[in-house]
């Protein structure tokens, strides 16, 4: 290059970097390819041209900055520039590979590290990423990409505690904020503290800064249906589908929203595309929600599949169980240490059914523990399941992470899980594996798709043979029936008259309890052809909301 071109060609690549700074990609493209003509041919002209390409054209991109490396192959920006294209395009793999090479020659570059553990945590390496993020916030303590991403991982894996922290020094060093922090610091509020309006405001400030981020509305619709708001649910996660690139999830939320208040208008093409959504689902993908396709017409096939994808998205990595010393090994290990893990250790149906079975287990053969994660209580109902245990170990306030070190430290041989994938579940516990044998049963009457879940607890009626290969456990068969109950609950002095209930005194009863969401119409349809065709009889459901009340009566006239 003649000394006449070369400050020319400079001054052009300062203007490319200011273009690319100001997210002018085509200026600064063109900027370069004017440098270049000039004889600027050397590895960083070719890298900026591959970062200006990098959205536009990522062929031509990688091809720039692979001519840089040519150029020089210990030049730390084309190497960064790279990983970076790699990583959009997936393949994290290569990104990692990068990414490595520029820490290499550039040991500790807080950019590099940060973008490795996006790279990381893309290739299912969560542990090595949450490194990565450590070592660049731990040099730089209000780096925003890093701090913002170790509280997104954080809370990602159920480390809510921690995860609030990082998000309240983010969002006090940087108060114009992000959508993201916004979420997580939710989130954690929910999920951790269980202050669902402190929760609902940090949702409500991510959709002021971003009204069409569907991770803000989802989160927001989520929160409505556990508030019993599910009419603004089905408003709130009807735009997150209308603006979702990947819509699954969302779409499972609002079809789940729509059958709380009962309202069907279109509920069959949203069901059905649900079952096709799940059916093509891509990896990476958002994944399913399983407990709402657990309510709606979908094949067995894929409800495990929804399973399975929820499962792998949100706990990809695994932690290998403790050793297991054999039964009777030590003088105080001759009893089986039988766990139970549950939010539901109070006034919940998952008590009331199996209040008793704690309290007849064989104190000779097993050692009992309860691991409780929901809210605590002073009610009578508490005080007796507390006292039905050997130990009662209140884990409210603890982190997964403690949790399940808690559990793995008291060595308990077998662990059952009452939750499933219901509110109030904490399954980033049993994805550690805390016990070398994890049950479920009761909570969840389907499969939870994940490998540290061995069996599950059912019955010959339930789960029929043909119904083991749509299960990733193992069938235990009891007897007669999964479903036990309680012999010592009280049963009224006196009994009541229809009347009473506000029934017609006269006819025959059809009951169904159950929640509303549960009521779909093709069974709706079932229970009035039934009232039509037997006289005075009468359909008695359990109060839900007046939504669903006012779209029921709507629904049983016509």
């Amino acid at each position: 290059m003649t000394a006449s071109g070369a400050a020319p060609a400079a001054a052009l690549l300062r203007a490319a970097r200011e273009a690319l700074v100001r997210g002018d990609t085509a200026g600064a493209e063109a900027k370069c390819r004017e440098a270049l003509a000039l004889g600027r041919d050397d590895a960083p002209a070719w890298t900026l041209l591959g970062a200006a390409l990098r959205t536009r054209d990522p062929v031509a991109a990688e091809a720039a900055l692979r001519r840089a490396l040519e150029h020089d192959a210990r030049f730390v920006d084309a190497h960064f520039h790279l990983g970076n294209l790699q990583r959009e395009q997936r393949r994290y793999a290569e990104a990692v590979i990068a990414y490595e090479t520029a820490l290499r020659l550039a040991s500790g570059h807080a950019s590099v590290l940060n973008n490795l553990g996006l790279a990381l945590e893309g290739a299912g390496e969560p542990g090595r990423a949450e490194a990565c993020y450590r070592d660049v916030v731990r040099a730089h303590p209000q780096h925003r990409q890093a701090l913002g991403n170790l509280a997104h991982l954080l809370c990602r894996n159920g480390e809510y505690e921690e995860a609030l922290r990082h998000c309240d020094e983010y969002l006090r060093a940087f108060p114009d904020a992000d959508p993201t922090v916004l979420v997580d610091q939710g989130i954690c509020l929910q999920r951790h503290l269980h202050d669902h309006g402190r929760a609902e405001t940090s949702y409500r400030r991510a959709l002021a800064l971003a009204p069409d981020d569907a991770s803000s509305l989802v989160n927001l619709g989520s929160l409505l249906i556990e508030h019993n708001e599910s009419g603004q649910a089905a408003e709130v996660l009807a735009r997150a589908v209308a603006v979702d690139t990947q819509p699954l999830y969302a779409s499972t939320l609002l079809a789940l929203a729509r059958q709380h208040v009962c309202e069907w208008n279109g509920l069959d093409a949203l069901h059905a595309r649900v079952a096709e959504r799940i059916g093509a689902r891509a990896a990476g993908d958002s994944p399913a929600n399983p407990f709402a396709t657990l309510s709606m017409p979908v094949p067995a096939s894929l409800q495990q599949r929804a399973a399975e994808g929820w499962a792998r998205y949100w706990w990809p990595s695994r932690v290998p169980p403790a050793p297991r010393a054999a039964p009777g090994a030590s003088p105080d290990h001759r009893k089986l240490r039988l766990g139970y893990l549950s939010s539901d250790f109070r006034g919940h149906p998952i008590a009331f059914l199996l209040s008793e079975v704690w309290e007849r287990h064989d104190r000779a053969q097993f050692e009992t523990t309860a691991y409780s994660i929901g809210p605590r209580d002073d009610t009578p109902l508490r005080r007796r399941i507390e006292s039905a245990f050997d130990r009662f170990v209140d884990c409210y306030d603890d982190s997964a992470a403690q949790t399940a070190q808690r559990i793995r430290a008291d060595g308990i041989d077998l662990l059952v899980d009452l939750n499933g994938y219901t509110q109030g579940a904490r399954t980033e516990i049993l994805a550690r594996r805390p016990a070398p044998v994890q049950i479920s049963w009761l909570g969840y009457l389907g499969t939870l798709g994940a490998d540290w879940i061995d069996y599950v607890i059912t019955d010959r009626f339930v789960t029929p043979d043909e119904q083991q290969p749509f299960f990733t456990e193992r069938f235990l068969r009891l007897p007669q029936c999964y479903c036990p109950s309680d012999t010592r609950r009280a049963v009224a002095s006196t009994a009541s008259s229809c009347t009473d209930a506000g029934l017609p005194p006269a006819g025959f009863v059809f009951c169904s309890f159950n929640n509303t969401y549960k009521i779909l119409p093709s069974v709706f349809d079932i229970w009035m052809r039934l009232l039509a065709r037997l006289p005075d009889s009468v359909l008695w459901l359990s109060p839900g909301n007046a939504t669903a009340v006012g779209n029921l009566r709507r629904e049983s006239s016509a």
